[in-house]
């Protein structure tokens, strides 16, 4: 009679770790890059683990991320984000996907992801007047350049200057003439520009 108990407990145990194994397989997994850069398109790979095995489900599952336009099947655009979304200083973001997915068998799967979107431009320039005159102020605004599509960075990124002072663009000269030299830089993007301080 012992052993009859001990043998039945083992085979419950068995089935609940059998149960277990299988409810943990099904379910739904996302393909994401690491890292991506904005402007750029991705692919995004979806899995489906269920009783019967794995399964690609990528053009049939529902992605959505507010970060991501659909370029067909299962390739998304990087979408730009809109300040001031743009993270001060650092070019990295994180951006999150969501998976939704009916099996066959009308179970509804969701999933969810993300990855860093590298936001480096290709240059950067720095526009505005040449001379300023001595003791006044002057605006000046930094673009970052990315495959022809142009962003101002100017109140994202960080100023700096030798000679008088700038924030976000605003350079307020000395009331000594000479030049000055602007520098302006977002992620690990440089840019310089040279001013001629007027009396």
């Amino acid at each position: 009679m012992h052993l009859r108990k001990i043998s039945f407990a083992i085979f419950i145990l068995i089935a609940l770790l059998s149960f277990a194994s299988w409810a943990q397989a099904a379910g739904l997994q996302l393909s994401l890059p690491h890292q991506a850069r904005v402007g750029n398109t991705i692919t995004i790979g979806v899995s489906y683990s269920g009783p019967q095995g794995s399964e690609d489900v990528s053009n049939k599952t529902q992605i959505d991320s507010p970060d991501l336009s659909p370029r067909g099947g299962n390739h998304f655009y990087v979408n730009f984000p809109r300040f001031p979304r743009f993270p001060h200083y650092s070019q990295y973001y994180s951006v999150t996907v969501y998976a939704r997915y009916v099996s066959d068998t009308g179970e509804n799967l969701t999933a969810q992801g993300s990855f860093w979107v590298d936001l480096t431009p290709d240059y950067i320039d720095i526009v505005g007047p040449w001379s300023v005159r001595a003791g006044s102020n002057q605006t000046y605004r930094a673009y970052g350049s990315y495959f022809g599509h142009r962003e101002d960075l100017s109140n994202v990124g960080r100023w700096g200057t030798n000679y008088g002072s700038i924030s976000n663009g605003m350079y307020y000269a000395p009331m000594q003439a000479g030049s000055a030299s602007l520098n302006f830089s977002y992620g690990s993007k440089w840019q310089y520009f040279n001013i001629n301080i007027a009396p």
